[in-house]
């Protein structure tokens, strides 16, 4: 867990720093408090509300923290700390890879409405586990029925399923910090795009940056297409890409 804890202890500096030269903000406070209670849990070895995720695979319907280096030839940018909801895994050309929601690319209001919505779909299974396995990250069972489909046409509803990316394992560093259920609302607010300003890349952008094109690009286009993006999500699912297997 070092380097986790490592990195979010530098981010936690620098948003101390921020905090002494800007007046009071509610916000920045609650993402401060969100870094140090996730550093806190992972020092702490007998907690269960984080764990350490030692399948290549991640499981369907659970938060994941991790380090990732993926191929910057593949991608214009990218985030190399997701905050990830996966969704299950698809085939690829080699095994295959993880597909996940990358949260940390919505903008926080987007990413919390989000959860919600997702909390809403899916509230028996995630009642069921959090009344069988209170605050157990790791016991704590999957979504196995989680439907990519479903979310995909929720999110493209609202255009925000642009940051659905696909992770190969052997890209994804150990350690991979799976989040309890209770927990989504915390995690979620571990972003500070004043102070984490860069997604890398070979065309390194802004993560605020990021946002206006969510806001002036992805989210006009995909509201504007909604009957294009229905018909190559239909073939999709018709020609089983992105099925999940399990």
């Amino acid at each position: 867990m070092k380097f986790i804890i490592d990195f979010l202890s530098e981010l936690l500096k620098l948003i101390q720093v921020q905090s002494t030269n800007q007046p009071p903000n509610k916000a920045d406070e609650e993402v401060k408090n969100a870094y140090e209670w996730f550093i806190k849990k992972l020092k702490d070895s007998k907690q269960k509300e984080l764990a350490q995720h030692q399948d290549p695979y991640f499981q369907p319907g659970k938060i994941y923290v991790f380090k990732y280096e993926p191929d910057p030839t593949h991608h214009p940018y990218y985030d190399k700390h997701p905050i990830a909801l996966s969704l299950g895994k698809m085939p690829a050309k080699e095994g295959f890879m993880n597909v996940c929601v990358n949260l940390s690319w919505y903008p926080p209001k987007v990413r919390e409405y989000m959860i919600k919505e997702i909390r809403k779909m899916y509230k028996s299974e995630i009642e069921k586990e959090i009344k069988k396995k209170p605050l157990d990250a790791k016991d704590q069972a999957p979504i196995n029925n989680i439907d990519l489909y479903a979310i995909k046409e929720r999110l493209d509803l609202f255009g925000f399923s642009w940051a659905i990316r696909c992770y190969l394992p052997g890209r994804i560093k150990d350690p991979k910090v799976v989040v309890a259920y209770e927990h989504w609302d915390k995690v979620v607010k571990m972003d500070q795009p004043r102070i984490f300003p860069e997604i890398q890349g070979t065309k390194i952008k802004p993560l605020m940056k990021i946002y206006e094109d969510f806001e002036k690009v992805y989210l006009p286009y995909q509201q504007d297409k909604q009957g294009e993006i229905k018909k190559r999500r239909d073939e999709a699912k018709k020609q089983m890409k992105f099925k999940f297997i399990k």
